[in-house]
């Protein structure tokens, strides 16, 4: 049986349109332990490159640690009125609150991102958290 060394399992470079990315975001879903963060965290880093602001809603601390994204907020359990600023690139750490209260803010976050697009087209929404 061969072995093959970390340089030779790399992938090579994935062709990626920043417009498309930047007009209509991405999403990647998979089961458990498929690559989905590692993916995305090179996505964010092609999109910040190219001098776009990023914001990532992580719900289990996987973008806390070896993140291209120098700030990460966390929203601590008793918030009552958390913000964050919307004109920069972010990690919004969801992790410590629970589970319902993370898949409510996910699905609010994203209701308001799709009506902002109905409404205005795909342009910066002005809006954080």
């Amino acid at each position: 049986m061969q072995t093959l060394n970390k340089q030779e399992l790399l992938v090579p470079e994935i062709p990626l349109n920043i417009k498309e990315a930047k007009d209509s975001g991405f999403f990647a879903c998979g089961t458990s332990q498929s690559g989905k963060t590692t993916l995305c965290k090179w996505l964010v880093k092609k999109v910040l490159d190219a001098g776009i602001t990023v914001k990532v809603i992580d719900i289990s601390k996987a973008w806390t640690v070896d993140t291209p994204l120098k700030k990460v907020y966390t929203v601590p359990v008793s918030y009552d009125n958390f913000s964050v600023p919307y004109d920069t690139s972010y990690v919004l750490d969801l992790s410590e609150l629970p589970y319902a209260e993370r898949g409510y803010i996910v699905n609010y976050f994203c209701k308001e991102l799709y009506n902002w697009h109905k409404k205005f087209g795909y342009k910066a929404a002005p809006f954080g958290f």
